[in-house]
């Protein structure tokens, strides 16, 4: 977690913060740090700090499973083909993978973001004055 706006963060908040950033369930983390997990949520409620810094680590997390997702993808439709092909594979399995194959195959691509639009160009001031009404 790398945040570099000053925050009025608590010890305890940083540790837990460390814990889950690390892969730990909030109530692992909490434990370590020593409060409840039921604190964890009040300090979300009313911390708008600790909120955000939370969805920070949440955001990263969430990154880094997806990435090593990615990494084993050529290796989960590798077995997912030998599942398909093995005639001694169960129906059921089969036609349970192979619907899931068609639905990934067939589901609509994310939509890209919008690309942010530049600022419009202000008009220079006039030295004229302004018209009558």
């Amino acid at each position: 977690m790398e945040n570099n706006n000053p925050t009025t963060l608590t010890a305890s908040q940083e540790h837990v913060l460390a814990q889950i950033s690390a892969g730990h369930t909030i109530r692992a983390a909490a434990s370590a740090a020593g409060v409840h997990r039921n604190t964890i949520a009040y300090w979300l409620q009313t911390s708008p700090d600790f909120h955000q810094a939370f969805e920070e680590v949440q955001a990263e997390r969430a990154l880094a499973k997806r990435s090593e997702a990615e990494e084993r993808l050529e290796a989960a439709y590798a077995a997912l083909d030998r599942i398909l092909v093995n005639p001694e594979a169960p129906l059921a399995l089969v036609v349970k993978v192979a619907l899931a194959m068609i639905d990934r195959a067939s589901a609509p691509l994310p939509k890209p973001e919008p690309k942010p639009q530049p600022p419009a160009p202000q008009a220079a001031p006039s030295s004229q004055p302004p018209a009558p009404r």
